[in-house]
């Protein structure tokens, strides 16, 4: 979603910039607004191992972390 109007944006391109890192162009599709930007997207956990680990990669595995019980 376009961070300043809110619309639906559309991939331009994009390129790997690293094994864990990929740059994403995106752009706006709202006519009156047509915000061109820039976002990065990461691995930060895996989920499942690889049957073909990469002895290069380093990705922390295990669930997200447990959220704190909120005092009422």
């Amino acid at each position: 979603m376009c961070p300043h109007c809110g619309t639906r944006c559309a991939t331009v391109r994009t390129r790997q910039v690293t094994a864990l890192y990929r740059e994403v162009v995106y752009r706006c599709r709202n006519a009156d607004c047509e915000y061109l930007f820039i976002a990065g997207i990461t691995a930060i956990r895996e989920i499942w191992p690889s049957k073909r680990p990469n002895p290069e990669i380093m990705i922390p595995s295990g669930q997200p972390p447990a959220r704190a019980p909120s005092r009422a």
